[in-house]
């Protein structure tokens, strides 16, 4: 890590900056084995996307990045063939922070999950 002439730390070295592309795999894997076979069913829908995030985070925490804070948002809807866009912007730090976000769906239902990893400079 690269630190500045009081300590603190102002940049994570190449190795230790997340990369969407293990984000997204890890997003992909967590929801295909949570939601293959699941029914949209408006009683269990907080549990499930409780249970998904809570998935994705631990998988993202074992990547141990140091210094890394994420931000998981997930969306589940009923899938009635009507479609969905869902779309995020964010203003921060682009050598450090970035984002990932995977959409999966099935005959009941459709889900969007995004993350946010965001560097920590304290």
């Amino acid at each position: 890590m690269e630190s500045g002439t009081d300590g603190r730390v102002l940049r994570p070295s190449l190795n230790e900056k997340f990369r969407p592309a293990i984000g997204k795999r890890i997003l992909e894997q967590c929801a295909s084995e949570l939601l293959t076979g699941q029914k949209y069913a408006d009683a269990n829908i907080a549990d499930l996307s409780k249970r998904l995030a809570e998935n994705v985070r631990k998988e993202l925490i074992d990547l141990q990045f140091p210094k890394y804070k994420y931000l998981i948002e997930i969306i589940i809807g009923e899938q009635r063939g009507q479609g969905a866009r869902i779309h995020t912007g964010s203003c921060w730090d682009i050598d450090t922070d970035s984002q990932v976000t995977h959409f999966y769906q099935n005959d009941s239902l459709f889900c969007e999950i995004i993350v946010f990893a965001i560097f920590t400079y304290s």
